[in-house]
């Protein structure tokens, strides 16, 4: 079972820690999103949704876009996450890198890679929702942090990245077990912030929400076209797509506003504090739970 899913998780290993090395400072966002993706094709899979950029303060779903003229600077708290798919089957993990020498901030980074690892220790079919987030929860705010309670780990379809059932980095006390041959990614946040994650007015990621619908506009229907072909009901973003300076704001403004397409905002750690994250894909199976990243 899952063997594509397990082929994307050794191009997902491999690209992970090439994607490490590669980020510095003065490099530039598009500049390390396409070094990522050139190594995800050549390894032979696709992609599962943008390169995300998450730099200090914002946690998550930034990604460089069209036009896109951002570099990591000295101090930068940085997470990337990316996902992998071979024939749709997809995996998603993440990791944080600190261009900078403090200290707290070393610490932060490191909060949330053992917060996961005391995670991985309670692991096994059948484990209650709850157990899972105390043990990241302990381990974060042991380090005098706190976790971002309203951003979760989640379940992993087919062509599918964030399906139920959630698991959030802090005890919920929640009772709900974890299916078995169920796909889940796991991911502790930890912030210097309260620990809640808000909208940000500007969405970089997009998803196909409903392709049953008739659009008009000659431009919107060809955007359209394309989404279905080479995304399916995956998330993309603005860089990919083509021709999209002549026009392809508006095209896809049109697209959203008829709820054909959907937007994802960026999320932001409501004092924009600065935020770590570290993120493996399992599976659960009947007898015992296999990491997959």
């Amino acid at each position: 079972m899952y063997e594509d899913l397990f082929i994307a998780g050794e191009i997902h290993k491999k690209v992970s820690k090439l994607a490490f090395g590669e980020l510095k400072q003065g490099l530039s966002f598009v500049n390390f999103s396409e070094f990522v993706e050139k190594k995800i094709l050549d390894l032979g899979g696709g992609f599962g949704f943008p390169v995300c950029i998450s730099v200090n303060g914002v946690a998550a779903h930034d990604v460089a876009r069209f036009n896109d003229d951002r570099i990591f600077n000295k101090d930068d708290l940085v997470k990337i996450d990316f996902g992998v798919h071979v024939n749709k089957w997809m995996t998603d993990a993440a990791f944080s890198k600190y261009l900078g020498t403090d200290v707290k901030i070393k610490n932060l980074v490191t909060a949330s890679s053992k917060a996961l690892s005391a995670c991985e220790e309670v692991l096994k079919p059948g484990v209650e929702i709850g157990v899972l987030g105390k043990a990241m929860g302990e381990v974060i705010t042991g380090m005098d942090f706190n976790p971002i309670k309203n951003l979760t780990g989640h379940g992993v379809d087919k062509g599918r990245v964030h399906t139920n059932p959630n698991i959030p980095c802090y005890d919920t006390g929640s009772k709900e077990k974890i299916p078995v041959n169920k796909i889940m990614a796991i991911e502790p946040y930890a912030t210097l912030g309260r620990g809640l994650a808000v909208d940000d007015p500007r969405s970089e990621i997009f998803r196909l929400a409903n392709d049953k619908k008739n659009i008009r506009s000659f431009g919107a229907r060809k955007m359209l076209d394309w989404i279905k072909k080479e995304r399916g009901f995956m998330p993309f973003c603005t860089r990919w797509i083509p021709n999209y300076s002549k026009g392809g704001e508006f095209y896809l403004n049109t697209l959203i506003q008829q709820g054909i397409v959907k937007a994802y905002p960026i999320l932001n750690e409501i004092d924009k504090g600065l935020t770590s994250q570290a993120e493996h894909t399992y599976v659960f199976y009947e007898k015992e739970v296999v990491k997959v990243t």
